[in-house]
């Protein structure tokens, strides 16, 4: 039979040398190293500008109302040359003067270098800001300093925007992702002040009087003291749980070092009650197809106490990480990879294999369900026989075979046991679940998402344990090898109340399509319980009332049994959504007439609120990116809504200084990069001085990728960091516009031959990628996956490795607020400053949540 032998390698720690260090030794690390090579023009502090006349054209100051300053036109045509931190006048003068069709520059709220190529137009604006010109002077050379004013050769088209502070390392990981791909990276460019980054393929060295530093990349032999690539082995290595495992990644790659230690094992620290998540990547280069099964042993406590509680195995999650095949949009950035395969959703591992039973028709006058097998290519074959096991062992035989539909005697075999069709006889549908997961050389390397959910009552210690993974062959189950990945956990002893508590008091709204639901499980009505749970436990459930009417318009789902489970998860919800948008109406439209017109309706349903006892944990959500143009809208909206419902707070969604407005809104929500907007954090300090809460959110924009956001194909990282955010800039709550939007909208949704809504079906089992097509658009928007954070899988919702990422991170959030303000503010801003200056290092990251909580020390609530 054929041998293999299973292998764990560690992701080994990554170092970058200054230009003093002795390099040599670093050659033995399996870790590429990054060797700085030019400076560029590094500015002496307050240096004036040189070699460029700068004369002031315009200045404005902030203003929430007109009349308006002026400022050079950037936002148009084809104006703006470059966007940068501004440092000094100094600084931005320069990289106008290093651009070749620069005119000029404009400085916006002191944070901010535009380069444009025009000043000869301009614009209106309500923000601070200086509009200079700049002529450049002629045969000059500027003085940089301690620069050498070189850099590798760069195209300026093919920048990429990083963090601001941690754009280095982001900066390296792109350029392994593309020496993995087999691209090819000699070396990277980093603009530390324009945030950007550039990877070469060429170390030709050309002046250059930019902020770019550049640097060679030493490519070390991966294979060295490595098993990784010593075939036929299955290869192993654990991975963070903060950056994708591509289909070529290595345990070589930037983003798999750690501290310059191996990471043998799995290391996690939480409190009861929180979750934790790792990645473990595997490959094989058998051309024959191994089946993989997972065993998780018990944690066991290292000093036993006398109830000896420990943590289940089977508690710990495994899920294989699927791929979501994605297009390039111009619109959007690929931070991380070219590849059209982009790692997110999960899909759990079974640790049996067997059937559920998916749907049952029934011999009456109500009409139950079966699988659709007559149709589409569906059927397989059809037989009597005598027993359901004989029908059920008949599909164990068939690879295709995905469900059964048994009417005894006949048996029916399925390809598809995902779209069901309504029936009138006996039948029972079982679905048949596969178990533990088939690894062959053309799966590339994929990744095995193993979390954990600390038991609430857990006792503080230190618990260890294992993940077993078996490795047999396909067709024979002949057993070829077993291998044991360690685990260790330490529980902190911070009640797990306090957690919760601190969870349920961030302010929530998340879009959920709960009418989607019954569409896509007709034959499972507990599919509604299932997701709302799921939602839950995840944090992101407060709009599961938004949508209070069903599919069918029947009546509303008001159901005391559905809000006492959702006010276990947050203290607040929305008991209505009225859905002004801009022009839509317009602002003339909001009279007296029209505010009676919409709240009218509402009287029933807040009497019953009231008298289940929840109106005071209520909020009305009605203007949603609103313009100035509907202060007086918002003043009597939402002054009616005081005047007949005191209990009730109101929500709006407006991206601009609405400091009058703070008698009559509660809750204030803007997009989070506005708040580098002086007149909006000033906006945010009033409101909280008043008592009243200010929420951040994003909603496909900001796009550009130095901002932090969820879509599919950037930095899994930045998915972590949006509630660290929140924290660093005291955001009270979060909105976000939906989690499920692809089960309706994606193109995959749709099932083209029943014409009718269908779940995702599971995923490719040789090369773990879904059917799930991502280029959903919400009206002329690209959404590029924002919006979807999970999917509808045949046997209920799935998870992605964003949402799991985004749990992670209200977790973190959640911990933090348990510290003092000045503790929990220094922490949250050593990951994260403004919306784009943020860093990344997932190591600097765990070792801030432990250090929070030993401040923290023992904590009972």
């Amino acid at each position: 039979s054929m041998r293999s032998t299973l292998v764990l390698v560690a992701a080994f720690g990554c170092h970058v040398p200054t230009a003093s260090e002795d390099t040599v030794a670093a050659t033995t690390s399996l870790c590429p190293v990054y060797f700085p090579t030019h400076t560029g023009c590094q500015l002496p502090p307050g240096s004036q500008p040189k070699c460029a006349n700068v004369t002031l054209r315009y200045s404005s100051e902030s203003k929430s109302a007109p009349p308006w300053g002026a400022r050079f036109m950037y936002d148009t045509g084809g104006r703006l040359l470059f966007k940068a931190p501004f440092t000094s006048m100094a600084s931005c003068a320069l990289q106008c003067w290093a651009s070749f069709q620069c005119k000029g520059v404009v400085v916006v709220d002191n944070s901010t270098c535009y380069g444009v190529n025009d000043t000869t137009h301009t614009t209106l604006t309500r923000l601070t800001s200086q509009s200079y010109s700049v002529s450049k002077i002629p045969d000059c050379t500027p003085d940089c300093g301690k620069g050498d004013a070189l850099s590798y050769l760069t195209d300026p088209r093919t920048g990429r925007p990083v963090a601001a502070v941690g754009g280095l390392a982001q900066c390296q990981q792109f350029c392994d992702n593309d020496a993995a791909a087999g691209r090819g990276c000699e070396g990277i460019v980093h603009d530390p002040v324009g945030a950007t980054c550039w990877t070469v393929n060429s170390t030709t060295s050309v002046a250059f009087f930019g902020n770019a530093q550049s640097y060679a990349r030493s490519a070390q032999d991966s294979t060295r003291g490595s098993p990784w690539d010593s075939p036929p082995a299955v290869q192993w290595f654990v991975a963070t749980d903060t950056a994708h495992v591509f289909g070529n990644a290595e345990p070589s790659q930037t983003a798999f070092c750690g501290n310059g230690t191996p990471r043998a094992s799995i290391d996690w620290a939480a409190a009861p009650g929180q979750y934790v998540s790792a990645q473990i990547a595997v490959r094989t280069q058998s051309t024959d197809a191994l089946q993989l099964d997972f065993f998780a042993a018990d944690l066991v406590r290292a000093t036993p106490t006398k109830d000896l509680l420990n943590i289940s195995g089977a508690q710990i999650e495994l899920a294989q990480v699927g791929d979501v095949f994605s297009l390039p949009s111009p619109a959007y950035v690929s931070e991380l990879n070219t590849a059209e395969n982009y790692p997110d959703i999960l899909q759990p591992i079974l640790s049996e294999a067997g059937y559920e039973l998916a749907a049952t028709g029934r011999n009456s006058s109500e009409l139950g369900y079966r699988f659709a097998y007559d149709t589409g290519g569906r059927l397989i074959s059809s037989f009597n026989t005598t027993t359901l096991a004989l029908c059920q062992t008949a599909c164990d035989q068939e690879d295709t075979c995905r469900g059964v539909v048994y009417n005894a005697p006949l048996c029916v075999l399925t390809n598809d046991s995902a779209l069901v069709m309504p029936t009138s006889l006996s039948t029972q549908s079982f679905r048949r679940l596969r178990k533990g997961m088939m690894l062959s050389s053309e799966s590339s390397t994929r990744s095995i998402w193993v979390g954990l959910t600390l038991p609430s009552n857990l006792p503080p210690g230190h618990y260890t344990g294992s993940v077993s993974v078996t490795v047999s062959t396909i067709d024979t189950y002949t057993h070829l090898e077993t291998f044991q990945i360690p685990i260790a956990v330490t529980a902190w002893p911070i009640e797990s109340e306090c957690i919760q508590n601190e969870l349920r008091k961030f302010g929530s709204a998340y879009g959920f399509d709960h009418s989607v639901v019954p569409l896509l499980y007709p034959a499972i009505p507990s599919m509604a319980d299932t997701f709302r749970n799921f939602t839950g436990v995840r944090h992101i459930s407060s709009s599961s009332l938004t949508g209070w009417h069903n599919v069918d318009g029947q009546p509303e789902l008001m159901d005391p049994a559905i809000i006492a489970d959702l006010l276990t998860h947050q203290n607040l919800f929305p008991a209505a959504t009225l859905g002004i948008t801009p022009n839509s109406p317009n602002a003339s439209a909001i009279n007296s007439t029209w505010v009676q017109s919409k709240l009218d309706p509402l009287e029933g349903r807040i009497a019953n609120l009231s008298a289940w006892g929840v109106l005071n944990r209520t909020y009305i959500y009605a203007f949603d990116e609103a313009g100035p143009e509907y202060a007086s809208a918002v003043r009597l909206l939402f002054g009616e809504i005081k005047r007949r419902w005191p209990e009730v707070r109101t929500l709006a969604v407006l991206n601009w200084d609405a400091s009058a407005l703070v008698e009559v809104v509660d809750i204030l929500v803007f997009q989070y990069q506005e708040l580098q907007e002086t007149a909006m954090s000033a906006a945010r300090d009033h409101f909280v001085q008043a008592g009243k809460s200010v929420w951040g959110y994003h909603c496909i924009s900001p796009s550009p990728s130095i901002f932090l956001n969820t879509f599919v194909d950037v930095a899994l990282m930045k998915a972590r960091l949006i509630p660290w955010l929140a924290a660093a800039e005291e955001f009270d709550g979060w909105l976000f516009w939906y989690t499920n939007w692809g089960s309706r909208h994606a193109p995959s949704a749709m099932d083209p031959a029943a014409q009718r809504l269908s779940p995702l079906r599971r995923l490719n089992i040789r090369n773990g990628q879904s059917q799930y097509d991502p280029q959903v658009v919400n009206g002329a928007h690209f959404t590029n996956e924002d919006g979807n954070w999970l999917y509808a899988g045949e046997r209920g919702p799935l998870s992605s490795v964003r949402l799991e990422q985004y749990r992670r991170g209200l977790e973190d959030r959640a911990l933090l607020a348990l510290l003092s303000r000045s503790d929990r503010l220094a922490l949250a801003q050593r990951m994260v400053r403004t919306s784009t200056n943020y860093t990344f290092d997932a190591d600097l990251l765990e070792a801030t949540r432990r250090e929070a909580a030993a401040l923290i020390g023992e904590l009972k609530c």
